[in-house]
């Protein structure tokens, strides 16, 4: 089956654009013509933030002039890549702009500018396509065509005197048919386009490819470099340099700087530039900016993402310039528009803060980082070492993290702060590590600054708060309205599945019956139920769960590629719509979520998303679970963080981790945010036979859900009241010690005692 997600006329991509969006181990000083190099105990690049000109909407074009004076070509609208166009210059490195007189560029207002670039004799290029003119009515009023539209592909050069020619031109397309997206000059005068999976050298003056390069990795290639008549291709985890004059390969340099950052370098989003003298690469991503002589031989991380903004999952980064002065700008890109980032170096400063807030997570998480970002902007002078214990880098399990993690803790050391989400909360609670939050919180969450049901999940009986989640998810279930009125819980539910009379060549109950997966999607809404209130486990419960999940996992012949499908609740929304599956199952991990399965009822006619039956009801899974270590000695920089996260600043971004603890952001999270005759994503889906003919075809039109049913689906939520949070441990070792009996190799009996005889030892622990 082949599934394809995409907003409606994506055709239009170039028309519309939618615009959504460890530590420094190089202690780098500036030479004198502002190359940093060599070791200090001093010296840091700061990071400041400059104001870009008012009413910026799209950038087609950041530059730096041979001059030094650097150029924005941009329109003021961010939801089409339409004009009017403008262009400023900045004289003094960005810090202020000025609207530059271009009387040519009027001659564009109507035009898509697919990309723009100086060549060497200061001549500025410029590739744009042209529509009919009700087109462009209809995208200025916030309409889509029905139809894909037909275009014009345009060039203008403007000369270094300013005067101004256009001329139609047809460019070639590589395989993917796309229009191209940027444009480079070689100074050999031959273009260089980005035609989505390839980069074509093209002669400008007949339009016909001289070389194709195509990347080994299936990335796509939007940020390449050229200089002078050298192409820079990123590829995985190398870069590739090709000679444009013969069309070969110059060398292919290995991206990592060392083994311990190989891993992290392995972004998409990942930057590329040259210094100004064209004597070393410069690479950008979240986890810092690298910079390599081309004599060189390794990349060195000159600025610690970690100590900036680069961290914040937010940003999108979309340009990097190296300034004649040694300066590094770095334009990104978030939900409130563009934003312009300074990295000056000063010898003043220590290389690393001397204050460390060190925070730990089991799992990488977004809202931290994003936490982190806003932290070190506003806090400099504080380091925020974030280790995550499992990265999937090394042979550490989750057992293995957090027995190193226990031991540290109940010496009185450890992190600072804490994001609980996998570990023994209880445990923690009970040994007495975690400090009262409840001064700090409990105020606010009478105020009702927080969602009480959420922000409550670990008070005590005493009024003390160990932890607060900062986010939560909810599993759910969606069904036709039998269903509902046949499934109460675990044991319904798999009555319904099992006795469902389906199709199995293009049917199944699920989208996944493998057990592992199983496992994991129903742990939260049954785990609660498999402890007593002192805390010992009900082998009864625990193995009614195991029986039941073998129910539904023998509904279908497990093979080698079972594993490989997840449960995702929006996605096979669409496959529940035309009976696919019989229940479509997941967790909502914020407001979006809501809207596939909203859509697939609209379409159907009939049923119901709720939260998933199980072994309790009303469950909520805490997410994100913030703590401080009580024996910390930076406990009023951890008050500030831990505030921090829980702010409308941080919660009101949406990285689908859970929906925000925040009272206000959750509110503002339930408003449309899309123009008012905009007309969703459209989900596709073909089952193909042997032959690769195509057996049927679905879709599902997804839009913002109305008012009403997503109040209904708020007010659902707010009322849930049965908090189960995962222990990794626990949960592994559900997994692990009931593999012999998914395959019949083990007894049911056997297998309860085997897997409550390693819980137990876990949790004597």
């Amino acid at each position: 089956m082949i599934k394809t997600y995409k907003r409606i006329a994506a055709g239009l991509l170039a028309l519309v654009v939618l615009l959504t969006t460890s530590s420094c181990k190089s202690k780098l000083s500036p030479k004198q013509d502002g190359v940093p190099s060599g070791d200090a105990a001093m010296g840091r690049y700061i990071e400041e933030e400059y104001e870009l000109p008012e009413n910026i909407g799209y950038v087609q074009m950041f530059k730096q002039r041979d001059d030094g004076v650097i150029e924005l070509l941009c329109n003021s609208n961010p939801d089409t890549a339409l004009g009017p166009w403008s262009i400023f210059t900045s004289a003094d490195g960005g810090k202020t702009w000025t609207k530059k007189d271009t009387p040519w560029i009027s001659e564009l207002d109507n035009a898509v500018i697919q990309g723009a670039d100086y060549a060497k004799d200061g001549s500025l290029h410029i590739a744009y396509l042209e529509y009919p003119a009700e087109v462009i009515e209809m995208v200025k009023k916030g309409e889509q065509p029905q139809e894909e539209p037909q275009s014009k592909q345009f060039f203008m050069v403007v000369d270094a005197a300013g005067k101004a020619s256009a001329s139609e031109k047809q460019l070639p397309k590589d395989e993917s048919m796309a229009s191209i997206s940027n444009i480079k000059v070689a100074d050999n005068g031959d273009y260089v386009f980005y035609n989505y999976f390839s980069l074509n050298q093209v002669d400008p003056n007949t339009m016909k490819i001289k070389n194709t390069f195509t990347p080994n990795s299936v990335r796509q290639l939007e940020n390449y470099l050229v200089f002078g008549n050298t192409l820079v291709q990123p590829d995985g985890d190398s870069v590739v340099l090709f000679d444009l004059e013969t069309g070969k390969n110059l060398a292919t340099i290995p991206i990592s700087a060392d083994n311990a950052d190989a891993d992290s370098l392995g972004d998409a989003e990942r930057l590329i530039t040259v210094s100004d003298d064209n004597k070393a690469l410069y690479l950008c991503d979240n986890t810092g900016i690298y910079r390599r002589l081309l004599d060189g031989n390794v990349f060195e991380k000159v600025v610690d993402g970690e100590l900036t903004s680069l961290n914040m999952p937010s940003l999108t980064r979309r340009n990097m310039i190296v300034q004649k002065s040694g300066d590094i700008l770095v334009l990104s890109q978030g939900d409130e528009g563009y934003v312009l980032l300074n990295y000056s170096y000063s010898k003043d400063v220590p290389t690393v803060p001397t204050t460390e807030l060190k925070v730990y997570s089991l799992q990488n998480n977004k809202t931290i980082r994003q936490a982190m970002g806003l932290y070190q902007r506003a806090n400099p002078d504080v380091h925020v070492s974030y280790t995550v214990g499992l990265t999937g880098s090394d042979a550490v399990t989750a057992s293995d993290a957090l027995r190193s993690l226990s031991t540290e803790l109940l010496a009185g050391k450890g992190p600072d702060f804490l994001v609980l989400d996998g570990m023994p909360i209880e445990s923690y609670i009970q040994k007495g590590v975690l400090l009262d939050l409840g001064n700090l919180v409990n105020e606010p969450i009478a105020k009702g600054e927080y969602l009480p049901n959420v922000a409550k999940t670990f008070q005590l009986d005493d009024g003390k708060l160990p932890a607060i989640p900062a986010r939560f998810g909810v599993p759910v279930m969606q069904g036709d309205d039998s269903a509902f009125a046949s499934i109460h819980n675990l044991d319904t539910l798999t009555d319904y599945l099992v006795n469902a009379k389906i199709d199995a060549n293009k049917q199944r109950v699920l989208a996944s019956t493998y057990p592992e997966t199983l496992i994991r999607q129903f742990y939260p809404g049954c785990a609660p139920a498999w402890f007593a209130q002192d805390g010992t486990i009900r082998a009864d419960a625990l193995s009614d769960f195991i029986k039941q999940m073998k129910k539904i996992s023998d509904t279908e012949v497990q093979n080698e590629y079972s594993n490989e499908k997840q449960f995702e609740i929006r996605y096979d929304a669409m496959d529940w719509k035309y009976n696919a599956i019989q229940l479509n199952i997941g967790t909502l991990q914020s407001h979006n979520d809501i809207a596939a399965p909203e859509a697939a009822i609209r379409d159907k006619g009939q049923g119901k998303l709720a939260p998933l039956p199980g072994q309790t009801d009303n469950v909520y899974v805490p997410q994100t679970v913030l703590g401080i270590n009580a024996n910390s000695a930076q406990q009023q920089k951890a008050i500030q963080f831990l505030n921090l996260v829980l702010s409308e600043q941080i919660q009101d971004n949406n990285f689908f981790d859970g929906f925000p603890v925040n009272s206000a952001s959750f509110e503002k999270g339930a408003k449309n945010p899309y123009p008012p005759n905009d007309d969703g994503m459209v989900y596709t889906s073909s089952f193909k036979d042997e032959n690769g003919n195509i057996q049927e075809m679905m879709e599902l039109q997804v839009i913002w859900p109305s008012d009403a049913y997503m109040k209904d689906m708020l007010n659902t939520i707010r009322n849930l009241n049965t908090p189960c949070t995962v222990d990794a441990v626990l949960q592994q070792i559900l997994v692990d010690e009931t593999k012999d009996y998914f395959t019949g190799a083990k007894s049911l009996e056997s297998t309860v005692t085997a897997v409550t005889e390693k819980m137990k030892l876990y949790l004597a622990e």
